[in-house]
Parts: C-alpha cells; sequence; structure tokens
C-alpha cells in the first residue's frame, strides 16, 4: 500500500510516499526558514501564502521521487491539527481536493500523535514544523481512523 501524507502545520510543506507504513520512498520539504529570518519568527499569513505557492510542486516531486504515479497511490493523509489555520487549511483543502480528483480515500491526522508515534520508532514521513507527516498510514486506512 501507498500512502502520500502532506504537512503543512506551520512554515514547512512537506510531502512523501511511504510503502506499508514502514519504507519511506519520498520526503520532500520545502523550507520558509529563509523568508521568517529577518523577522525573527513566522507570520501566518506569510506562512500560507508560501504553502499555497510551494504545495503542488512539492507533491509532484514526491511522486517522481517515489517513481510513482496516482494510480499508484493507494490512500492520501493529510496533518490536520494543531498548526497555523491557514497553514493548516492549505494542506487540508489540497489533500482533499486531490483525494476527490484521483478517487483516494483520505485520512486527516494530529501532527502530535506523529511525534509521539516517531519517538516510539515507527515509521514516518517527514518531521516538519509542529509534527512530521504521520505514523503508519496503513493502520489508519485499514482501520477507518
Amino acid at each position: 500500500m501507498l500512502i502520500l501524507g502532506i504537512e503543512t502545520s506551520c512554515d514547512e510543506t512537506a510531502a512523501a510516499v511511504v510503502r506499508d507504513g514502514q519504507e519511506i520512498l519520498s520526503n520532500v520539504v520545502v523550507s520558509q526558514i529563509d523568508i521568517f529570518a529577518e523577522y525573527g519568527g513566522v507570520i501566518p499569513e506569510v506562512a500560507a501564502r508560501s504553502h499555497l505557492e510551494a504545495i503542488l510542486p512539492v507533491i509532484d516531486k514526491a511522486l517522481v521521487d517515489a517513481k510513482c504515479s496516482w494510480n499508484e497511490i493507494d490512500a492520501i493523509a493529510v496533518t490536520h491539527a494543531p498548526g497555523l489555520l491557514g497553514s493548516l487549511l492549505i494542506g487540508t483543502l489540497t489533500a482533499r481536493t486531490l483525494a476527490i480528483l484521483h478517487d483516494k480515500p483520505l485520512s486527516f491526522e494530529v501532527a502530535c500523535v506523529c511525534e509521539l508515534d516517531r519517538w516510539r520508532g515507527c515509521a514516518c514521513f517527514s518531521a516538519s514544523g509542529a509534527g512530521g507527516v504521520g505514523r503508519t498510514y496503513a493502520d489508519f486506512v485499514y482501520e477507518g481512523t
């Protein structure tokens, strides 16, 4: 099972493809650190606008790096909380649109749970912003959570 994970909870745009919840096939992260360095912190509105510019190229690169197409992706997972509202909206709305467009199941994930599972040694996608893109998503899809 191939899962596309999307993470936009704070100031980094990330996407990854994982096989069977264990093997990371790709992990693409676009950082906004250069944008916010001069301000001394994240500006939520600027972060959201940056996600909007980066999200589709990041997802496309994750698929290319994983050497897979949309036909091979079995489901999409996206971080929906906690985080910056505007940033989360970009990720969740993109994931929902792609799930509808490509007829894929969608799983909404909590970044804090992702971090806990990362420390337990589960395979995760990228650890960016306030959390990671996930734990073993195959479990979520099969359990329907």
